[in-house]
């Protein structure tokens, strides 16, 4: 029994010492403790037990990561032995500290074979000289890659066709064509019908004018169409009064201009007064205007409610009613509550508001809630809210016909007529005086034409000078011509003038 314990003891005790011997080590930490740090150029960890970098930071190399690749080296070299990987432009060799041959653009890293020749020259050593009309050629026969100014072919001493604006460098096919030409040397025409577009290899329209279709746009549309489409022939609208995909078939119904839906036949608007899928049906007379032409349901009239506008307002005080459930959102003037069941509150309310009986509107010359207030001496009209004073009176309506009218208070009727006889009387008394003055006037004249014809005839027999005589005389004309026409005019003035 003892011995199985000591064996116990001792397995623990190894165990516990591997433990600490394989516990990792936070990154960037080795030992058997993971006092130590790792190499400053390892990129990430090293090896718990000896140090040596897992991987280098980039340029760098050995196993503590120490040394710096060579300068030339394009990019990394090797961890183990500091090989480049890949060289820069020009240069070859492990180190890549090897020139390629002149001419050159890059060579084999091992061999330093030439790989590739600078623009304009190919060959083993790159000593020979593309065509001159080739921007660069292939290195082992001299074949041009690429063409300048539209040429092509292996020297570039053919041209591309007229109808291309460039064209391959190997086969001269077009790369593509001017418009209106197709093939691969665009030398084929779009055909006419075309629109001058077409398949850049089959010559197939893109797009037809009016009235045709197919690949060559040979077809014709339906006369009835209004355009039809390119690959099928069938119309993408009609004229109006048909329908149907060659628009074959008559709109039925008594649509609006004659006009149906391309696809059902059924009408897209009705004229007033009419709705249904071919206008069949007569919108309600309650509707206050036309109706919707699928369901019928329209805004109506004042005093009906329903979507149809069928039903008539629940009360017969009510003015105008909600269109969903009938209830009164107006009463007729003078009326008020939620049935307008309740008089205003005021006699001299012309309208009140429908939930509390207040006026709303006041006779001419009055306001206030109840209308009891009169407008201040000489305002004709007053806001209802504050008394103060407006000249421009707005019109009311009338509470049995609805017609406009003025609003007038009967005292102020009053004044009105007072002011209309006053001026009528004024206007008499000027024509009046007008008038008699013209008439003194007449008789003034033809009274002088008088005296001056008996001058002539008796001027030994004058008494008085003439200039007194003529005086005299014209005094006493004027005062009969005044007398004759007051006579005439008015015997009561006579009579006054007499006396």
């Amino acid at each position: 029994m003892k011995t199985n314990v000591h064996y116990i003891i001792l397995f623990l005790v190894i165990l516990l010492r591997c433990n600490c011997a394989v516990r990792a080590c936070e990154t960037g930490s080795w030992g058997d403790n993971c006092e130590k740090k790792c190499a400053a150029n390892c990129e990430g960890s090293c090896d718990k037990l000896n140090g040596v970098c897992t991987r280098c930071l980039t340029r760098f190399w050995d196993s503590y990561c120490n040394h710096s690749c060579s300068v030339y080296c394009n990019g990394n070299c090797e961890k183990v032995d500091g090989k480049c990987t890949s060289c820069k432009s020009g240069l070859w060799g492990t180190l890549c500290n090897k020139n390629c041959i002149v001419n050159c653009s890059t060579c084999d890293k091992n061999t330093g074979t030439c790989q590739s020749c600078q623009s304009g020259l190919w060959g083993e050593f790159c000593n020979k000289t593309c065509g001159v009309n080739c921007y660069y050629c292939a290195k082992s026969n001299g074949y041009c890659n690429y063409c300048k100014n539209n040429l092509w072919g292996p020297s570039c001493n053919n041209t591309c066709n007229l109808s291309c604006p460039t064209c391959n460098t190997y086969t001269g096919h077009c790369n593509y064509c001017t418009t209106g030409r197709w093939g691969a040397f665009c030398n084929n025409t779009c055909d006419d019908a075309c629109r001058n577009t077409c398949h850049r290899f089959t010559g197939y329209c893109d797009k037809c004018n009016n009235g045709y279709w197919g690949v060559f746009c040979n077809n014709t549309c339906s006369e009835k169409c209004y355009g039809c489409y390119i690959s099928s022939g069938t119309c993408t609208s009609c004229n109006n009064g048909f329908w149907g995909d060659l628009c074959d078939n008559k709109c039925i119904g008594s649509c609006s201009s004659n006009a149906c839906d391309k696809n059902s036949g059924k009408c897209t608007s009705c004229p007033m007064g009419k709705w249904g899928s071919y206008c069949e049906n007569v919108c309600k007379k309650s509707c206050s205007w036309s109706c919707d032409i699928r369901t019928g349901e329209c805004a109506c009239k004042v005093g009906y409610w329903g979507t149809d506008c069928s039903s008539m307002c629940n009360d017969s005080n009510c003015d105008v009613c909600s269109q969903a459930d009938g209830s009164c959102t107006k009463c007729k003037p003078g009326f008020w509550g939620s049935s307008c069941d309740f008089k205003c509150k005021s006699d001299t309310c012309l309208q009140c508001y429908i939930d509390s009986g207040l006026c709303s509107d006041c006779r001419l010359g009055r306001w206030g809630s109840l209308c009891k207030n009169m407008c201040r001496h000489g305002c004709p009209c007053c806001s209802i809210s504050s008394g103060a004073c407006s000249f421009s009176c707005p019109d009311a309506v009338d509470n049995v016909d609805n017609k406009s009218t003025v609003r007038e208070d009967p005292a102020q009727g009053i004044g009105y007529i007072t002011v209309i006889i006053s001026v009528v009387t004024s206007s008499v008394v000027f024509v009046t005086g007008v008038g008699t003055f013209i008439f003194i006037r007449s008789r003034f004249r033809q009274t002088r034409h008088k005296e001056s014809a008996n001058m002539q005839g008796s001027s030994s027999e004058m008494s008085e000078t003439p200039s007194t005589q003529t005086s005299q005389s014209t005094r006493n004309e004027m005062c009969i011509a005044v007398a004759e026409h007051v006579d005439t005019s008015d015997d009561h003035t006579y009579e006054k003038i007499s006396k």
